[in-house]
């Protein structure tokens, strides 16, 4: 089980702090993208997706970048 709770909401990520209680890095990774936050960059459960509300180009761009590294 993973408890979390939002730190900061930003234009595409964001910062969640976890606490861990049980469970393998498949499953964290699981839960937190059906909570509607995948891990960034996560190929497999969405987290190098760009979600809707998409505030500028810069942004979207500045987010892609990251993801290319």
């Amino acid at each position: 089980m993973t408890l979390y709770s939002v730190v900061e909401q930003f234009d595409y990520l964001t910062h969640v702090s976890l606490r861990l209680r049980t469970g393998r890095t498949h499953q964290i990774r699981v839960h937190l993208a059906h909570e509607g936050h995948p891990v960034f960059g996560d190929p497999t459960y969405g987290g190098r997706r760009i979600v809707a509300g998409t505030r500028s180009s810069k942004h979207k761009q500045d987010v892609q970048e990251l993801l290319a590294i």
